[in-house]
């Protein structure tokens, strides 16, 4: 352990610019994929929330119908494979909910049928519920929101579509700025890996000093990406909780944060490993 410490100082010495910047080009590009991945999973979060606000379907009764058929509907839309949940809604408690929006509406009589709020499980779903919906003779009109749930299904599609690409450029970027960085300080200790090899040193002495600078490198780089990333979550949440203030969401930011900086920690630690062994093994005959 110590002569691979002595080695790694030599290897470092020899050219300390390529792994400093092996160890910037960690940071940048883990804080990039740190940055794509809270947004992802904030417009993600964002999505769901809203989509279950206004995918919500809302069926109205016909004036005749009893409480025995209104029991009998909810049952076999509990029983549905994509309802969430069902909330039965009272005239009377439609028209109180009516007059806490408009306070200044006044009526002598409630015009309000029962209702039926359902939440369903997801948007592919909501077709087949308004159908089933829509089959009942007890129910006068149904909310249709199917357009919506496809929009929403497309929207969804292409937001993961655009995280995912970016994604992969980034980590792609990664990937070329630290082999290059490290493949630079490798080439420039050639000779002295060709005369440690007649000398009978073997493969994993040969490598043990530039993976060790390489793991440095990423460890500095990813503990202060995490360190960054607790602020940008932490502004990232209060955006969302202002901007989306009619949906909020409940999140452990430090949590979030924590656990984002663990895991780019790891690949980060993962890929300056594996591209270090690889510049170096070019050498090794």
């Amino acid at each position: 352990m110590a002569s691979s410490l002595r080695e790694a100082k030599q290897v470092f010495s020899r050219n300390p610019a390529s792994y400093i910047v092996c160890t910037i080009s960690c940071f940048i590009s883990l804080f990039c994929i740190g940055i794509v991945s809270v947004f992802g999973i904030f417009v993600y979060q964002g999505a769901q929330a809203v989509g279950t606000r206004f995918l919500n379907i809302t069926a109205f009764f016909e004036k005749t119908a009893n409480h025995e058929d209104i029991n009998q509907i909810i049952l076999s839309l509990e029983s549905l494979e994509g309802v969430q949940s069902v909330q039965y809604v009272s005239p009377e408690e439609a028209l109180q909910w009516l007059q806490e929006e408009y306070p200044d509406m006044e009526t002598a009589t409630n015009p309000l049928p029962s209702s039926l709020r359902i939440e369903p499980k997801s948007s592919k779903h909501v077709s087949d519920i308004i159908e089933f919906l829509q089959s009942i003779s007890s129910i006068e009109y149904v909310e249709d929101t199917s357009e919506a749930a496809t929009s929403y299904s497309n929207i969804i599609r292409i937001m993961l579509i655009l995280g995912i690409a970016l994604l992969i450029i980034f980590f792609l970027a990664f990937i070329f700025s630290v082999s290059s960085s490290i493949g630079i300080s490798v080439y420039s200790f050639r000779k002295e890996i060709s005369i440690m090899q007649l000398l009978g040193a073997t493969p994993g002495t040969i490598r043990s000093p530039f993976l060790l600078i390489a793991s440095v490198s990423a460890i500095i780089g990813g503990v202060c990406n995490a360190f960054v990333l607790f602020p940008v979550v932490r502004y990232v949440y209060q955006f969302y909780q202002s901007f989306l203030f009619f949906s909020p969401i409940a999140m452990n930011t430090q949590l979030l944060s924590l656990q984002l900086g663990a895991v780019l920690l790891w690949i980060g630690f993962f890929i300056s490993i594996v591209s270090s062994i690889f510049s170096v093994n070019k050498h090794i005959r």
